[in-house]
């Protein structure tokens, strides 16, 4: 079974957020920008939980090949996106890299240049005196160390040796961004990453170079925003000459909206995140045609998400990234649902206002035998979320559906058994004379499943004020898959477990636990056993 991977956090209040009054038909919400770094513990869970989110949001993605032969295929610039020549009119008279990495990145409504540059060359004497100033540094440090393995430890870790942990390798480190938007990138302040990690792989070097947030000011449609962003920039460095080379770059969201809203009487903490890292907060998650995960499992491209949490109420600390393992997240679209309805979607491409209609859609029902589940759908209204209730029935509005992704938890709540006294161990006699015996605290014991759904899924028509089966679940079966590689006596077994209407399990926990790694023999056709070993989760 291929299990992504999970994070649970707990939640609580965001403070010092923007509310509008309501009006008729609608529910209106202000909502201020706030950078991923300004979360501070004090602000409280929610807010550390959608840092957390944008953290792990869609990047966009930048690819170049440096020398060497053959060539290794990265990610090909969006429809539409300009050549460098045509963003960037004026750059440094002079780079440190032979090889410096240009690429042009969409933020809201317009196009930004950028160049990543190597450090400069350090000089053999500065070099020589930077490892004799760090040796000196450390011998004093190894003298203060109490005696000890930490100290023998320490002292054993020489500047040679650390030279060779983090050898001294030209790094994307540098990076010129026209902040400014004036298609000069002499004018703004080069961003300077944080020390790249660098490992040793005999032939290459492989490092990863991480760049602070940067605020920079763009357009949506018409609307200036302060946005803030990060970037990455890492890959492979050839030892020789042939040797492949090539550069992986990334810019990440690294803000995100935030506000308040009453609807309905309640009122929710509103989180709006830019989840393609794009600058605009409007983007609806769409599914693609044509275009399929492992074994033809659903995909969405990319889209914004937004987060309404109860301001009162104590949420599971389930995964945030995952909307069927939630109560709170939801995928942008047309609508969204709120309670037990669903309800019209508006929000400026910006981010800076959020409306909720306040009539809900004509509704109809699915039903599944797994009673407390969390579905994600999508037609025409977009992805929507179906929440069963004790008898597996749930909402969603009248119109064809397919399954993209559902969880089905199940909680088991042991019995509390007090604990005997020792004098009520000793002598029955005494009970009615003993204190009440404490009740140990017993954990509720937390199943789940998650699963994606086939391309193939057949749809399902929902229809006003009626009820019809929303097919998943188990009993799930393994299904092995058996990989040949050319040349070698060897193959690559992988295993999945798919459920009823051929859904792959992506996540799996009995008891709060992950069940033991299956194991497998192989065999010849008369029984002979040839190989054994145990499946690996990843």
């Amino acid at each position: 079974m291929r299990r992504w991977l999970r994070h649970g956090v707990g939640l609580c209040a965001v403070a010092g957020l923007l509310v509008l009054a309501t009006h008729a038909g609608a529910a209106t919400s202000e909502l201020t920008m706030k950078r991923t770094d300004q979360v501070k513990p004090g602000d409280g869970n929610r807010a550390s939980v959608v840092r957390n989110v944008v953290r792990y949001a869609r990047s966009q993605s930048f690819f170049q090949q440096i020398g060497g032969k053959g060539r290794v295929h990265g990610p090909e610039p969006p429809a539409g996106t300009p050549e460098f020549s045509k963003v960037i009119e004026k750059e440094p008279a002079k780079y440190n890299s032979e090889h410096p990495f240009r690429g042009v990145a969409k933020l809201g409504s317009q196009y930004f240049g950028f160049v990543f540059d190597t450090d400069p060359p350090k000089k053999p004497k500065e070099e020589k005196k930077a490892d004799e100033d760090k040796t000196k540094d450390d011998e004093k440090k190894d003298a203060k160390e109490k005696k000890g393995f930490a100290a023998a430890l320490a002292k054993a870790i020489t500047a040679e040796a650390r030279k060779k942990e983090n050898p001294d390798v030209a790094t994307y480190s540098r990076l010129y961004f026209d902040l400014n938007h004036n298609g000069d990138l002499t004018d703004d302040k080069v961003i300077e990453a944080e020390k790249p990690r660098i490992h040793d792989f005999g032939d290459s070097y492989y490092y990863n170079a991480s760049f602070p947030v940067t605020n920079v000011t763009i357009d949506v449609d018409g609307t200036k925003v302060e946005y803030a962003f990060s970037m990455r920039a890492g890959g492979q460095i050839g030892k020789k000459m042939s040797s492949m080379s090539y550069v992986n770059a990334s810019l990440s969201a690294a803000a995100f909206r935030e506000g308040k809203i009453t609807f309905d009487g309640k009122d929710y903490v509103v989180a709006l995140v830019d989840f393609n890292s794009n600058g605009r907060f409007d983007d609806a998650t769409e599914i693609p045609k044509g275009v399929r995960g492992p074994r033809g499992s659903v995909y969405p491209t990319p889209g914004d998400m937004l987060y309404l949490i109860d301001a009162e109420g104590k949420l599971k600390s389930m995964s945030p990234y995952d909307p069927t393992q939630n109560d709170y997240a939801h995928f942008v679209g047309k609508l969204v649902r709120v309670g037990d309805g669903f309800h019209g979607l508006k929000i400026s491409p910006a981010g800076d206002e959020l409306t909720i209609d306040s009539e809900t859609v004509p509704v109809g029902f699915v039903s599944n035998p797994n009673g407390d589940y969390q579905a994600i759908v999508y037609g025409p209204g977009g992805l929507l979320k179906a929440v069963g209730d004790d008898s597996g029935k749930a909402p969603l509005p009248a119109g064809e559906w397919k399954l993209m992704a559902y969880t089905i938890r199940h909680v088991e709540q042991p019995k509390e058994e007090p604990e005997a006294k020792d004098e009520e161990k000793k002598d029955d006699s005494s009970k009615e004379n003993a204190k009440p015996a404490k009740k140990r605290p017993v954990r509720p014991r937390v199943s789940i499943v998650s699963a994606r759904a086939m391309g193939d899924y057949e749809p399902v028509k929902v229809v006003e004020g009626e009820t019809i089966e929303l097919p998943f679940g188990g009993p799930y079966k393994p299904v092995v898959d058996v990989q040949y590689r050319s040349g070698q006596n060897s193959v690559s077994l992988g295993l999945t477990l798919t459920g009823i209407v051929g859904e792959s399990c992506s996540d799996m926990e009995i008891n709060g636990r992950q069940p033991a790694e299956p194991t497998f023999i192989i065999t010849t056709a008369d029984g002979k056993e040839v190989a054994t070993g145990k499946f690996e989760y990843g």
